[in-house]
């Protein structure tokens, strides 16, 4: 039995080897983080050497002036679409001062309204209030002015038998409120009967 040991070399032509070679695929190279992650890194070392009172240099000075810049532009961007930055930060938390919820009994008309002028999110907006009012009429809840929807959720756990209910109708009010979902007439129907059997319950 014999084998034959001869190799056989293949010749290949080298214009098709530089070919493969210029293909992106075959082409390595060292990859280093991104202009973008560089610049936040920046960024946060920036903050964290005001944070640490580290910062005394001028390069220093121009960072905290950047820091301040970026900040003040977020203000101002939150600011042109309506929302303050404390209305970001305590999202959850619907605002109404004394004198609306003092007038609470006016609600019924505002909702009407509303609907009639076809603000059906102002209007779930709205008996959400309502139902909030209702609520501390029959002291379930205590109203206060910071407090969030998940505080009331919360104050009525354990006092209220129907608080899984209250609870549901204040998710879709989250959803269409918070969420800026639009609303039309059947679905707003949906919504006010869930916070109008809420009403014959409190």
């Amino acid at each position: 039995m014999s084998t034959d040991s001869t190799i056989h070399h293949v010749q290949v032509d080298p214009i098709w080897i530089d070919s493969v070679r210029s293909l992106p695929d075959y082409t390595y190279g060292e990859t280093g983080p991104s202009l973008l992650t560089r610049l936040m890194s920046w960024f946060f070392s920036l903050v964290y050497e005001v944070l640490d009172g580290r910062g005394d240099s001028v390069v220093d000075f121009i960072g905290y002036a950047v820091i301040l810049a970026v900040i003040t532009a977020m203000v101002l961007i939150l600011r042109q679409r309506g929302k303050s930055p404390l209305q970001i930060i305590r999202r959850g938390s619907v605002r109404m001062d004394d004198n609306e919820l003092a007038e609470a009994e006016d609600l019924d008309r505002q909702i009407g309204t509303a609907v009639h002028e076809g603000r059906f999110r102002d209007a779930v907006r709205l008996l959400y209030l309502r139902s909030l009012a209702d609520l501390r009429d029959a002291k379930i809840i205590e109203w206060q002015v910071n407090k969030t929807d998940s505080d009331y959720v919360r104050d009525v756990r354990g006092r209220w038998e129907h608080a899984d209910a209250f609870a549901a109708a204040v998710r879709h009010f989250q959803y269409i409120w918070y969420g800026e979902h639009s609303v039309d007439q059947a679905s707003f129907a949906a919504v006010r009967e869930q916070f109008d059997a809420l009403r014959r319950l409190t």
